[in-house]
């Protein structure tokens, strides 16, 4: 069932038969942001974190939403949600992780991922969760900016321990926003 965020955005969630779009949606999406990134250009993070057994796990695990965005009734990205994962500076605070969003180069800069961004924030507060929380990499200040630009406030960094990410790129930012 589609979720209409405007007449022209909407979210359709992501099944088990959909693998093949998802991975090759990713195959086109990934590499021209991130393949610098990684000694293999990207290849491991897509095999494995798009991967039809990977995509079984995620699909199961509980409290989880996992959508395309689709803009024009075209798939131009993706984006999953984790209800109740706290982040660790705020384990107080009723949560939800932006597990994942990404969307195609085309269609950056057109106001999609504000609309995203403020539809989730919209949702998560209607299921009464106090904190939208994500994590960015702090090679990637276009995106940071973005998130601090929507009121998302950076509260914690660590390393991203993959051994195919190259080292200078794998401190990570947790950037939180409180929705009151």
């Amino acid at each position: 069932m589609l979720l209409k965020i405007s007449d022209t955005l909407k979210l359709q969630p992501i099944s088990l038969e959909d693998h093949n779009t998802l991975f090759n949606l990713m195959l086109e999406i990934y590499p021209p942001e991130y393949k610098h990134f990684w000694e293999d250009g990207g290849a491991w993070y897509i095999n494995s974190q798009y991967s039809k057994e990977n995509l079984i796990k995620e699909l199961s695990e509980p409290n989880q939403a996992y959508y395309f965005v689709l803009y024009n009734n075209e798939i131009i990205g993706i984006l999953r949600l984790l209800f109740d994962i706290s982040l660790d500076a705020l384990h107080t605070k009723k949560a939800v992780k932006l597990h994942r969003i990404y969307l195609h180069q085309k269609m950056q800069g057109k106001g999609i991922g504000k609309q995203l961004i403020m539809h989730i924030e919209s949702i998560v507060k209607q299921k009464h969760y106090e904190v939208l929380w994500l994590e960015v990499m702090q090679k990637q200040p276009q995106a940071l900016h973005f998130y601090e630009n929507l009121g998302f406030v950076l509260v914690d960094s660590y390393s991203y321990q993959k051994e195919l990410l190259y080292k200078k790129y794998r401190t990570m930012y947790a950037v939180y926003k409180e929705l009151n």
